[in-house]
């Protein structure tokens, strides 16, 4: 039983009851992701209501937890001051994506509320693209000089842990915060006490740019093995990190939009059951739309090949095995392409050994579907020649659905788009239209 099953009852009942001593101990025991679950089940008035009776430090690590399509539905209901609280209690990542979602006129009512910290923190942020580095970085890290003792330096980092969101690795930074090294907090604790932090460090930290993509950042933290990854500006100052909590995220949110996009549908940002119908529906819609009119030209495919058909009227037997082979090995095809580019196996520069490589694989699984055409046709009772009509077209559609299924994301990516648009859906569309001329082709030139 989930913890949303079990706590949600007595939830509910001490709402009814308006006894928020009741709520403050119930979320007293639990932890914060478990509090957001529960939170996730209850509609934005009722959140809202319950972060505004939790106690401070509860509220905010249960409304970190929250997706943001629910972080900002619930900042317009608690009120002004309350969610000027909420916004500079969370950490700068966090207060930023959050405001990102929120109307422009309500972000400059907000601002000039803001704390001069945070609202600085903010604009300096807000001036990074999304989906850059820049945009999902944090600007509280632990930063120390080079030129002060390990004994110092422990004192200092005590002092500033509770503001920093890691002191694991520290950063050090010059008088103009150019950045010189790290320093892992197990290094500094076992280091003797007059040792200089700049002997200490390590003098060539793996490091990103703030423009730089944020997929990159996450394959850089995990190729390094990275609690945190530094992110610096053109002039090599330090002024930011991302942390691997943040990489999780990020991930998370690459993988899910991959998927919508590869299944054909737009981009979701709000759980399954939390999506309203016309959305959904819009989403979703565009992209039947645009399949269907795939779908017209398949249509027109078969039209043109009216005569053939009419006078071999078993061709018409095989159409979807033809369509289904040749759809399914450009999908296979563009699966493994896509997967590659986004772990950055490959790259658009690739795309000449890409080639050689799914033509090699084209023929082979070409004369493989070919053969099997063969047995299937000849058992179907066949003639050898209307036999041979539907191997050679089966050769031919998966030699040419393979090697489309593994091009076409490199010239997507080349165009600067998501390669992920080239989705099953797309590719098999595509293949169908081809697939069909190919066939009908090839039976119109034998058999004639």
């Amino acid at each position: 039983m989930g913890v949303s099953q079990l706590f949600l009852p007595e939830i509910l009942e001490a709402l009814h009851a308006h006894d928020p001593e009741s709520l403050r101990a119930i979320f007293g025991t639990l932890h914060p992701s478990d509090i957001a679950e529960i939170l996730e089940k209850l509609d934005p008035e009722t959140i809202a209501e319950i972060i505004k009776g939790l106690e401070a430090k509860q509220g905010i690590a249960a409304f970190e937890q929250l997706p943001l399509a629910q972080q900002s539905q619930i900042l317009r209901l608690v009120g002004r001051k309350e969610m000027i609280r909420l916004l500079e209690e969370l950490s700068s990542d966090d207060r930023v994506d959050v405001i990102r979602h929120l109307p422009p006129e309500t972000v400059d009512e907000i601002l000039p509320l803001m704390a001069q910290a945070e609202r600085d923190d903010v604009k300096k942020l807000l001036q990074y693209k999304e989906g850059t580095a820049g945009s999902v970085m944090t600007t509280e890290y632990a930063s120390l000089s080079p030129d002060i003792p390990a004994a110092e330096a422990l004192q200092t980092i005590r002092h500033i842990a509770p503001e920093r969101e890691t002191i694991y690795v520290i950063y050090i930074v010059d008088a103009e915060r150019h950045l010189l090294g790290t320093l892992s907090l197990r290094d500094l604790v076992t280091a003797k006490p007059d040792a200089k932090v700049g002997d200490l460090m390590n003098p060539n930290p793996v490091y990103m740019r703030g423009r730089d993509h944020r997929e990159d950042v996450a394959r850089a933290l995990g190729k390094y093995d990275l609690l945190a990854i530094p992110i610096v500006d053109a002039e090599h100052r330090l002024v930011g990190i991302v942390t691997h909590d943040d990489v999780i995220d990020i991930q998370r949110q690459e993988q899910t939009e991959d998927i919508h996009r590869m299944g054909a549908v737009g981009r979701v940002d709000v759980p399954y059951f939390k999506t309203d119908f016309w959305s959904i529906t819009a989403k979703r819609g565009a992209w039947l739309g645009i399949l269907f009119v795939g779908g017209t030209l398949t249509s027109l495919a078969i039209h043109q090949f009216d005569a053939t058909l009419q006078t071999f009227a078993h061709l018409a037997w095989f159409l979807p095995l033809i369509i289904a082979s040749g759809g399914n090995s450009g999908s296979q095809s563009a699966t493994l392409v896509i997967r590659a580019l986004s772990l950055g196996d490959v790259r658009v520069k690739d795309w000449w050994h890409i080639l050689k490589r799914e033509f090699i694989t084209s023929l082979l699984l070409g004369c493989f579907l070919a053969a099997l055409g063969i047995v299937f046709t000849r058992f179907w009772g066949l003639s050898g020649i209307s036999s041979a009509v539907v191997s050679l077209a089966l050769f031919l559609v998966v030699l040419y659905g393979t090697i489309i299924g593994g091009l076409l994301p490199i010239a997507i990516q080349k165009a600067g788009l998501d390669p992920a648009i080239t989705s099953s859906p797309f590719i098999s569309c595509l293949v169908d239209v081809s697939g069909i001329v190919i066939y009908l082709t090839v039976a119109t030139l034998i058999l004639r």
